[in-house]
């Protein structure tokens, strides 16, 4: 059974499903640049520059029912939840590592 969660961003319900495997690693395959430089960030507008192409210009991708205007008033902490609950959905052993990132990277953002 696919898992899914609903989270609430800018108003609008966005539903987080589970993908496949094939799904998930042609997503890792088309991000590896941005992955890369995520990963090799040695400074705050590396890393937000990083997380900028590798987030928010992919959230509308994975979750088209978002607009840029749902993005950019959008408050961080639904963000979070938002790629929490990608994490949780299709990464559930993964979690315990991506989290303490994510809250690096977003603490990073916070402070630029």
């Amino acid at each position: 059974m696919m898992r899914t969660k609903t989270i609430k961003i800018a108003e609008k319900e966005v539903i987080v499903r589970e993908k496949k495997i094939v799904e998930l690693k042609a997503l890792i395959e088309e991000n590896k640049n941005a992955l890369d430089d995520l990963l090799k960030a040695n400074n705050v507008d590396d890393g937000f520059n990083a997380v900028n192409s590798l987030l928010f210009d992919k959230l509308k991708e994975l979750f088209p029912i978002l607009t840029d205007d749902d993005i950019n008033n959008a408050y961080l902490s639904e963000i979070e939840e938002l790629i929490n609950a990608f994490i949780d959905v299709n990464f559930t052993g993964v979690k315990r590592v991506a989290t303490p990132m994510m809250k690096v990277l977003l603490q990073g953002l916070k402070n630029a």
